[in-house]
Parts: structure tokens; sequence; C-alpha cells
């Protein structure tokens, strides 16, 4: 899906960068139909890769549609951000490759993220337990 960038701000110690979801919508994820109607918007909190040391959001605004065949209604999902997560793939793979040389809560700290979710994501991939196992007694 492409995406235009609206505006940057900065809050306290993180960067917020406004994004709104452009472009044609995608089929509706139940039945594939391709014929919907948007009606509505919501702003989603996306955690993204840190930018000079700082956290960095994405707020994006994604749009809400309406299947003309089953009725169903669902959001534009935001390409880049996998499953239920909060934070991109790219961020993802970024903690990923932190993790073997940095402290979980260096990582937390620099992302913006708890270090309960730096240490789940990693649990998830498999990355923490292969740490665990390599880290000297």
């Amino acid at each position: 899906m492409p995406a235009i960038a609206k505006g940057k701000t900065e809050e306290g110690d993180k960067t917020i960068l406004h994004v709104e979801m452009t472009g044609e919508p995608s089929p509706c994820p139940s039945c594939g139909f391709s014929e919907v109607v948007g009606f509505g918007k919501r702003t989603q909190s996306v955690a993204d890769i840190p930018e000079n040391g700082k956290p960095v959001v994405l707020q994006v605004i994604t749009r809400r549609f309406r299947c003309k065949n089953c009725g169903r209604s669902f959001y534009e999902s935001v390409e880049g951000v996998g499953g239920n997560r909060r934070m991109t793939d790219r961020l993802a793979d970024w903690i990923r490759n932190e993790a073997p040389s940095r402290r979980f809560t260096e990582i937390a700290a620099e992302s913006g993220l708890s270090e309960g979710t730096v240490r789940a994501l990693l649990r998830a991939s498999g990355d923490y337990e292969r740490r665990k196992r390599e880290q000297p007694n």
C-alpha cells in the first residue's frame, strides 16, 4: 500500500512521523471481493527503527472499508508491519541484529519499546535462547 508523509514532530525524546495510507484499497480479506466502500479512518502507532539514537514512532492513518459482497468491515493493512505487532519489520530485524552485542535494556531504551517486548520478539524468533546458550558463564 502506498503512503504519503504528512509531517514530522519531536515529542520529548522521540520522533513522530505522520503518515497517511493512499492508493487503491486491497480486496476483502474475508471473501476476496474487490469492490469495497470506505467509511472511516483510524490512527495506528507503529514503532520504527531509531534515528540518531532516538525512538521513532509512525502515526499511520489507515482507512476502514466495508465489502460490498459479504458486508464485513476491515482496515487496510500497513505494509512492512507483520501480524499483530506494533512495530515495523525493519525494527524487528534491527533488534535481532543488535541483540548479540547489546543489553536488552539498551535496545529497549533506544527503540522506545519495553524490555519485555524486546525479549518477547527474540523469544518468538528463537534468538533469545540462542543468546543465552552462547553467553559465557
